[in-house]
């Protein structure tokens, strides 16, 4: 597994801040390839709108053409980088424009997130028994040091990683079996 790309500069977090996009990363990581007409079905955005926002994106390096699929000058397929990105907001911490990004950006993610929960939870039955007992939620209240706090992190970033390359390998062949799973951890200090 590569580790993700750090995200470097202020101008490309900027991308990230808008509620669309996000949504249309997040559908455009789940179908691994797509045209921006594929893309608007699945966020129920018009394609000259889904468009527009991909190519932002894409500046921002977030994803990249895939012009191997494409069987026309017409057709623009996309797809997600495999490395993935991440930022700390440490990262963007000497200004306060790179402050108030970050937080925009980790804020519009955190969002998505508990909206596909809430969306989840408001049609789980549709989803039947098996898909029921499978989905999980889980927390705990730890007491860790922050160096604690990032080996956990790690421990599960390599968990994921382990079943994130067993996913992309059933979608590279093609093979049936699975929907998406939108699996998602936090961990961070609070007061009780």
């Amino acid at each position: 597994m590569q580790s993700p790309r750090p995200v470097a500069d202020v101008s490309q977090l900027k991308a990230l801040t808008h509620p669309l996009r996000v949504r249309i990363l997040y559908a455009l990581r789940a179908e691994g390839t797509a045209t921006a007409s594929r893309l608007g079905q699945i966020v129920d955005e018009s394609p000259a709108s889904v468009s527009y926002h991909v190519r932002k994106l894409c500046d921002a390096g977030f994803v990249m053409e895939a012009p191997d699929l494409g069987s026309d000058a017409r057709e623009r397929w996309w797809r997600v980088p495999v490395e993935g990105f991440s930022w700390s907001a440490t990262d963007f911490a000497g200004t306060p424009e790179g402050v108030a990004t970050s937080k925009a950006a980790k804020q519009v993610l955190v969002d998505n997130q508990f909206l596909r929960q809430r969306e989840y939870e408001a049609s789980a039955e549709s989803w039947g028994e098996t898909w029921s007992s499978a989905a999980h939620s889980s927390d705990c209240v730890l007491r860790l040091t922050p160096e604690e706090t990032g080996t956990m992190m790690r421990e599960v970033q390599d968990v994921l990683d382990k079943w994130r390359e067993m996913s992309d390998d059933r979608s590279e062949t093609k093979v049936d079996g699975g929907e998406h799973v939108m699996v998602f951890a936090h961990g961070f200090p609070f007061n009780p």
